[in-house]
């Protein structure tokens, strides 16, 4: 992710998991400033450490939204060459029993 991820869904929630990591083995420590919105409104500021024992094993989550199309966008607000943030996975959730298709 760069300094800026943005998707868009539909459902009634999502929790997105990643890493806060670092790209030099040599740098401090580092904690990250991010912000969450929701439908294009700020919905959380969070600390996304780069350290393995104090970091967040979900990146950001929401849960309980409206039932529809909603959007998402993460804000890293202090980007850094040494370290990067990583989401690598997400689920949505939705009042609407799953489609599988045969």
């Amino acid at each position: 992710m760069k300094n800026e991820l943005s998707f868009d869904f539909e459902g009634t929630g999502f929790a997105i998991s990643g890493d806060a990591l670092k790209k030099n083995e040599n740098a401090e420590k580092y904690i990250f400033d991010a912000e969450l919105y929701v439908d294009d409104v700020k919905t959380e500021t969070a600390k996304l450490p780069a350290d393995f024992t104090t970091r967040r094993h979900e990146l950001f989550w929401k849960y309980d939204l409206p039932e529809g199309k909603h959007k998402v966008t993460i804000k890293i607000l202090n980007p850094n060459d040494n370290y990067e943030v990583s989401a690598s996975t997400y689920i949505l959730y939705s009042n609407k029993p799953p489609v599988v298709k045969h």
